[in-house]
């Protein structure tokens, strides 16, 4: 199981990564390459003491999970020399409050980090228009604050399916992306860092789901 000690490791990964992908890479003709800002929910497949939004219930806007960040996709050189589409993506959790066992309060946050590079164009000779498919993985975790008997952590790993339309208009790209994820670590949460361990037994909780993520990017 991969142990997630900080987001700012993987966001400085992924930006040398995509440093590293560009340099002397010759893209395809029809592939759109963009760096993107992103934002959107996460909704999942199990329910958190009714707090989040879930695939089993309408969708409301103001629950968590909420997602931000940053994403660049495009194409990937692999398997000597042969392109293939993908995402890098970074996501800060937006905080919320949430509400646990009627009365304590605290505030729900995290991150997402995202990987895909095993995918492909489904329109592949249109310039303007990408339609891409691609397996990765999201992991990350999310984190109770603000309350020392709810300070706790919850990370996840979870193999993913992202379809990822984009539309290219002058130097601007639109783009909505769906990451289908299955999570296959722990449910538990546990402490965090420098926490005491007077805690509150949390409901075990499986980050899989369906995330949905609208962006806007610049072409290069």
């Amino acid at each position: 199981m991969i142990r997630i000690r900080s987001p700012f490791i993987l966001l400085f990964f992924s930006l040398s990564f995509v440093a590293r992908a560009q340099k002397g890479e010759v893209v395809p003709t029809g592939h759109i390459q963009s760096i993107d800002l992103v934002y959107g929910y996460k909704s999942l497949n199990s329910d958190f003491y009714s707090q989040f939004n879930t695939l089993s219930k309408s969708f409301n806007s103001s629950l968590p999970i909420q997602l931000a960040g940053i994403s660049y996709t495009g194409t990937f050189d692999q398997s000597r020399g042969k392109p293939y589409d993908g995402h890098l993506t970074y996501c800060q959790v937006v905080p919320q409050q949430i509400t646990v066992q009627d009365s304590l309060k605290g505030n729900i946050n995290g991150f997402v980090f995202g990987w895909t590079s095993w995918g492909f164009d489904i329109f592949p000779n249109s310039n303007r228009f990408d339609l891409q498919m691609s397996i990765g993985f999201n992991t990350g975790r999310l984190r109770i604050s603000q309350n020392e008997l709810l300070r706790q952590k919850n990370p996840f790993f979870a193999p993913e399916v992202s379809l990822h339309p984009r539309i290219e208009l002058g130097k601007f790209v639109l783009s909505l992306r769906g990451d289908f994820e299955y999570d296959i670590s722990k449910k538990n949460w546990r402490r965090t860092h420098f926490a005491n361990e007077n805690k509150v037994n949390l409901a075990g909780i499986k980050q899989g789901g369906l995330s949905l993520l609208a962006g806007i990017g610049y072409t290069f």
